[in-house]
């Protein structure tokens, strides 16, 4: 069993097709076909299920995968950790969930690594879940988290940013042009939501609790490109952070009766405290997110 191999591995699985992960990786696509055709002979089980349209992890696969990427983020830690500690510089392990990641956070890293070179920031992206345990077994510094998570509790916590979920569907779906669509209209919306959204899923059914029609989730992912692609090419809607949508998603906001109001969290461990580069980080990301708001 080779390193190559797990990584191709772990790529398929992640974008769903050789020939997506061909192009990520720089590699042919006979090459991790016959990586991880190796592979699944070395293990004696199927990873995938194969289709023409998608690559779907079986379930033997969804174990490997799981092991796998713990595996090989702790040796990317390890490396990291050396790498900075050649350099002379203090690195961060610093999470963040798939949905607040592109709130900001690309960009603020690039920023306070011009202001301060000597710092280097390790991100990790996870659910929140997954941040929890990582948190609790000291893998991460601190992360960024959704505060009603009922997975950031127990933590130390600060507030970086309110915000809420607002209901968008594509530009040609019919509900684009609607003032308002109330929760009967929304039931019968296929929706697309993220499958670790736990808070925002939990806000929904118990909005609906009281009513006879319930409604649908069409399509679930981890990703949230796959959401916004999904929502513009079908008839179905999404609940998104509003920082998270831009012109170039091509998604039209509709106001409805629910409007899950959210606060996003920096959180680290309790009883313990982050270090002076650590605490850098954490104001900066406050003053970052602060001007976002006013601006």
């Amino acid at each position: 069993m080779r390193l190559t191999q797990l990584q191709y591995f772990i790529r398929v699985a992640e974008l769903g097709s050789i020939n997506a992960a061909s192009r990520d990786l720089h590699v042919t696509q006979p090459a991790i076909s016959t990586a991880i055709r190796s592979l699944e002979e070395e293990l004696g089980v199927h990873l995938f299920s194969r289709s023409h349209q998608r690559m779907e992890l079986t379930d033997a696969g969804v174990l490997f995968y799981g092991r796998v990427r713990d595996a090989l983020r702790i040796l990317n830690d390890a490396q990291d950790e050396l790498q900075g500690y050649a350099a002379g510089q203090e690195t961060i392990r610093f999470g963040i969930p798939p949905m607040i990641g592109l709130m900001y956070v690309p960009a603020i890293v690039r920023k306070f690594y011009l202001e301060h070179p000597e710092i280097r920031v390790k991100l990790t992206e996870a659910n929140t879940r997954e941040l929890s345990q990582m948190l609790n077994s000291r893998e991460l510094d601190f992360a960024l988290m959704i505060g009603q998570s009922p997975y950031s509790t127990g933590f130390e916590r600060r507030i970086l940013l309110e915000t809420s979920y607002s209901f968008y569907v594509g530009p040609d779906n019919p509900l684009s042009s609607a003032d308002m669509v109330t929760l009967d209209e929304l039931a019968e919306v296929p929706l697309i939501l993220f499958d670790t959204g736990l808070y925002l899923n939990r806000y929904i059914s118990q909005a609906f609790e009281q009513r006879t029609k319930r409604p649908t989730v069409a399509f679930a992912s981890s990703q949230i490109n796959s959401v916004k692609k999904y929502v513009q090419q079908s008839s179905g809607g999404t609940f998104l952070i509003r920082e998270c949508v831009h012109p170039e998603d091509e998604l039209a906001e509709v106001a409805t009766e629910i409007t899950p109001e959210i606060s996003i969290i920096a959180a680290w461990l309790k009883g313990t405290s982050l270090s002076s580069s650590a605490r850098t980080l954490l104001h900066f990301l406050q003053k970052q997110y602060s001007e976002s708001t006013s601006n």
